[in-house]
């Protein structure tokens, strides 16, 4: 059972793993587990908590750690190449951006949650635009309980679902990052994407932003790092893979460097389709 091993057969199963690889199915599974977990706040709590204290192997040698001294005779004698540092130094500066960028969007939430406990607008000192009015407020409790079970069943319905008002929150047209994309892709992959952002194929609640209209099951979801945590591109892809779908998910940083974008479009594209 999970957590109940000896340290004697902990340190034999990673005696035994050493060396082995996972295969690419095994690593996306992996993936999408730690993103799962990553959601619970308890874990993420948890894993703050552990980081103050230092990492896992603070403190530990090769006299006292199995996972130290199997470390250290796997790298013993290897050199990392120009080709890799640099890979491993653009890795850390991207997730060192994605991390500034999460840090400001949860700081403007936070701010924002607090001019509303405070009534007041984005504008210090100025009451908010909705201050005073009545409408939702004339209701008595039971009646706006009513009201929300009847519009959360509506929206948990088929027709609920597949409304294009509920997928795209009645947006009619593509925002500036959506058209940039859109322009690369009709410039290097013409009559192979169509911009369906607005609610025109909606897919079990979700509506994406551009599918292929040359035979293949496959959408493209472009997304913003300051609105977007990071999970939820795991949790898209998995959602439309179950109606059959791939999906490619675009960060709106990427649209940076249009090369990068192109190849990994044509690499999706070329892409079997999984069963």
């Amino acid at each position: 059972m999970r957590g109940k091993h000896t340290e004697a057969t902990k340190q034999k199963l990673r005696l035994l793993a050493n060396g082995r690889r996972h295969t690419e199915a095994t690593k996306k599974k992996i993936g999408l587990i730690s993103l799962s977990r990553w959601q619970n706040p308890e874990f993420r709590e948890k894993q703050k908590a552990r980081k103050k204290g230092g990492g896992w192997n603070r403190g530990l040698t090769q006299e006292t750690d199995i996972r130290m001294k199997l470390h250290a005779q796997k790298m013993k004698g290897r050199t990392i190449s120009e080709k890799t540092r640099a890979k491993i130094a653009e890795t850390n500066h991207q997730n060192h951006l994605l991390v500034i960028k999460e840090r400001r969007r949860l700081g403007a939430l936070r701010a924002w949650e607090k001019r509303r406990q405070a009534g007041t607008d984005k504008v210090q000192g100025h009451p908010a635009w909705n201050k005073g009015l009545k409408g939702w407020l004339k209701h008595t409790p039971e009646a706006r309980q009513k009201i929300s079970e009847k519009v959360r069943a509506w929206l948990n319905s088929p027709e609920g679902k597949n409304h294009p008002a509920y997928a795209r929150g009645c947006k009619s047209y593509p925002n500036k990052p959506e058209t940039h994309l859109s322009s690369l892709l009709n410039t290097y992959f013409p009559n192979e994407w169509k911009y369906v952002g607005d609610g025109k194929v909606v897919i079990e609640g979700r509506n994406p932003d551009f599918i292929n209209i040359n035979g293949k099951k496959q959408v493209i979801e472009l997304l913003g790092t300051y609105w977007h945590p990071l999970f939820d591109g795991a949790n898209r892809i998995e959602h439309y893979r179950q109606y059959g779908f791939q999906c490619l998910i675009i960060w709106e940083d990427e649209l940076k460097h249009p090369e990068k974008i192109v190849t990994k479009i044509k690499e999706f594209i070329g892409r079997k389709g999984e069963k």
